[in-house]
């Protein structure tokens, strides 16, 4: 996970550079051609959080700016001026790990 979000060489990484310039998501896919991952995963993570009712704000916002053209950093002020919440004590009381 680390070397995905981190390293030049990981194809993620370097989508995410090129939609951060500007680049459509279209134009970044026909310019790596090759996978990345990260585009199907957020796609499917995000139904299964709208199925299973969870929130997951960052996955919702990487969907806003991979298929909806959202600006990267519209996201990113969004995810920033949230309020806080608890989220691990909802999500862990959901899954019945608190005693």
């Amino acid at each position: 996970l680390v070397v995905t979000c981190t390293s030049k060489h990981s194809r993620n990484w370097r989508a995410g550079s090129m939609l951060a310039g500007g680049l459509a998501l279209d134009d970044v896919l026909q310019r790596m051609g090759m996978v990345v991952e990260g585009v199907r995963t957020t796609s499917a993570a995000r139904e299964l959080a709208a199925r299973f009712d969870v929130v997951m704000p960052i996955t919702e916002q990487l969907y806003q700016v991979l298929f909806a053209n959202k600006p990267p950093r519209s996201a990113v002020e969004d995810l920033m001026g949230r309020g806080r919440t608890h989220e691990m004590e909802e999500g862990a009381g959901s899954w019945g790990l608190h005693q």
